[in-house]
């Protein structure tokens, strides 16, 4: 007669055979209740979406894209970051990726030439010159206030030049000016040639800095764009225990429609 530990045991071992032929047969993904934690783990779990071509705008230094390389090694990944030395430091980390492409360059609404005022922190750089601290203003050698003129152009325009007809996953981080990039892409939006973009959001009126994230809801959702999930929640700013932003993920309709993934065990609270 078989012990409780045993009995245990063939039931487990029963189990992970079952998962096994299920995986094996693409009849299952087997997932956890949590969402949120890692954009594209979610996609790769939830979706049978292909990621072939990632747009990483307002790029910086690399650090999202040195992430969506190592995870996705097949992909071929833009980055656009305007400023000249961040592009510079940018350009020499992928000097030698062959899917990583670098521009110097900005998106925005429209065609057209910014001047900006550029802080002490290159990730705090914006095309919005919002901020109020002086503190934070790079200041030069003569006592003057840095600035420099920043090209901006508009993904479709980007796009055609470079004969590319779809963007799998479109990352927006360009402090404050998130929903003008957007607005420069609703062509490819309504034709839903992108199908996910992830934004930086506001989550509270007290965040003058960040487009809220209702406006993002209100742009998108009529185009077709629904909310996917919600990620690098950052809260406790200023030793306030309050939501300040998040990066909201939106994916295409079209694509929940074809691409939703059949067959999710999800264990339920």
């Amino acid at each position: 007669m078989l012990s409780k530990l045993q009995k245990k045991i063939t039931r487990t071992l029963q189990k992970s055979q079952r998962l096994y032929n299920d995986l094996l047969n693409c009849r299952v993904i087997r997932i956890n209740r949590y969402h949120g934690l890692n954009v594209l783990d979610d996609i790769r779990t939830r979706t049978t979406s292909d990621l072939n071509t990632i747009f990483d705008v307002g790029a910086n230094v690399g650090q999202s894209a040195k992430m969506y390389s190592k995870k996705l090694p097949h992909a071929q990944i833009y980055c656009f970051e305007p400023v000249h030395e961040t592009f510079k430091e940018l350009q020499a980390k992928f000097s030698e990726s062959k899917n990583v492409h670098c521009f110097q360059l900005a998106f925005g609404s429209e065609e057209k030439q910014v001047e900006i005022t550029l802080q002490k922190y290159s990730i705090e750089n914006s095309l919005l010159n919002p901020s109020n601290n002086h503190s934070n203003i790079e200041i030069s050698e003569s006592g003057v206030a840095r600035t420099e003129m920043i090209q901006v152009t508009t993904i479709p325009d980007f796009c055609q030049k470079h004969d590319i007809k779809q963007i799998d996953f479109l990352k927006i981080d360009t402090e404050g000016y998130d929903l003008e990039v957007l607005k420069g892409t609703k062509s490819l939006l309504e034709d839903h040639k992108i199908t996910y973009v992830q934004v930086e959001a506001g989550m509270n009126y007290n965040n003058k800095k960040h487009v809220p994230i209702q406006e993002f809801i209100q742009y998108l959702e009529p185009l077709g764009y629904v909310l996917f999930g919600i990620y690098d929640q950052m809260a406790w700013f200023q030793n306030k225990a309050r939501l300040r932003f998040c990066n909201p993920v939106f994916i295409s309709e079209k694509e929940v429609e074809d691409r939703s993934r059949e067959g999710i065990d999800q264990l339920m609270y």
